[in-house]
This record gives C-alpha cells, structure tokens and sequence, in this order.
C-alpha cells in the first residue's frame, strides 16, 4: 500500500476497501451467485462515467482554475442524491457498482480523502477536486479529530542569572525533585492521547457493514 502522502487513516482505508468489494460483488453477480455482468455495465461504469468525471475537472481547471472542495452538508446532500439515482436505477445500477468499486479500491491505495468519485479524474488532471461523500467523510473527520496527539515541542531552558552555589546535598534533592516531575507529565500526556487500533478497527468495520447491507437493501428492494 503506499503511504506517501496519504491523508486518510486506517480506518477510512479498511472501509473504503470493504464496502468496494461489496459493490464489486454485486456488480459482478447482482447480487447472486453466478456471473451476470453485461457489456453495457462495463461500458458505463468504465467508460462513461469516468469520461463525465474527467470532462467535469476539464470544466472546472477552466472556469475555477484551483482545486474544488464541495465537503459541505450541500455538497454531501448532492453527492447522496445522485448515489441513490444510479443505484436505484435498473439501468445504471450494475455500472454504477464497478464505477464505485473500482474507485473506492484507487482511492484506498491512493489516501486520498472525499468521494471517491473523483479519483480518477484527479490521477489523470493531476488535480485535488473533493465532493463530501455520506459514509467516508465522517468516517476520516472522525479518525482525524481523534488520531494521536503530536508530542510537545521541548524548548531549551532560558539560563537563569547566576546565583551563589547552594551545599551539595541541597542542590541534589532540588535538581532530581525538578526533573523527574516533567517526565512523569509528558508520560502521563503520551499515554492520554494514545491511538487504541481495536477502538478504530471495530468502527471501520461496523462501518463498512452498516454501508454494505444499505447498498444491499437498496438494490433487492429493486
């Protein structure tokens, strides 16, 4: 997996990875046990969805010239309402489920945050176009807001005026009384703001599950 510069967690990646071989499935199978994939899923989900993608970041190089971050609940609301269209629709549903799928795998490799919508138009512009997606963003602000705690920054000690040496036990005590005192805080502070893996791993999981049986209800509901 690559790590440089990846801007999501552990458990937006394992999520996204979840919920991406959820859809493949479905779009593979639709849902049931043998292979039911047809030439127009793949040539929608690979082909005509990705070129509207790469158009719309063509289109916004232009007019805006920077990035676009649509991570707002409007954005999130949009974002939401075109999902449920496209998986709804007997039509584009199967395309829809490789577009996301192999999507969401690229954005997992990659780190990159957002809907994975914009994956691929961003690897091949070269752009940092975001749309708020509804079951990742809160799943990376959520991981970001409790991620670990970077340490304290040490700042050298500013040298005191001097002053008349004080008897040799007396400055011994004082000096071990005063240094061991930080050290018990900083552990102490490292230890309050340690990352626990099965607290975050446990949540991914139940994420990618809550996400997968609704993209399954939706599409037996069908």
């Amino acid at each position: 997996m690559n790590t440089a510069g990846r801007r999501i967690g552990r458990a937006g990646t394992i999520s996204r990875v979840i919920v991406a071989l959820g859809l493949l499935y479905l779009a593979l199978t639709h849902g049931g046990l043998s292979w039911r994939l047809t030439w127009y899923d793949v040539v929608l989900g690979l082909i005509a969805f990705p070129t509207v993608m790469i158009l719309i970041g063509l289109a916004a190089d232009r007019l805006a010239g920077r990035a676009i971050h649509f991570t707002g609940p409007l954005g999130v609301a949009i974002n939401t309402a075109v999902i449920v269209a496209l998986l709804t629709n007997r039509c584009t549903a199967g395309a829809a489920e490789l577009f996301y799928g192999i999507t969401l795998l690229a954005a997992a490799w990659g780190g990159q945050p957002g809907c994975e919508v914009t994956v691929l138009s961003n690897l091949i512009l070269g752009r940092d176009d975001q749309i708020g997606c509804p079951a990742f963003t809160p799943i990376d602000a959520l991981e970001a807001r409790h991620g670990p705690g970077q340490r304290p920054v040490k700042h050298p000690r500013q040298k005191e005026p001097e002053r008349p040496a004080p008897p040799q036990r007396e400055a011994t005590h004082m000096a071990t009384g005063h240094e061991q005192t930080p050290l018990r805080r900083d552990h102490q502070r490292e230890d309050a703001h340690g990352r626990n893996p099965l607290l975050h791993l446990s949540t991914c999981l139940t994420a990618g599950a809550m996400v997968i049986l609704a993209i399954l209800a939706i599409h037996w509901l069908t």
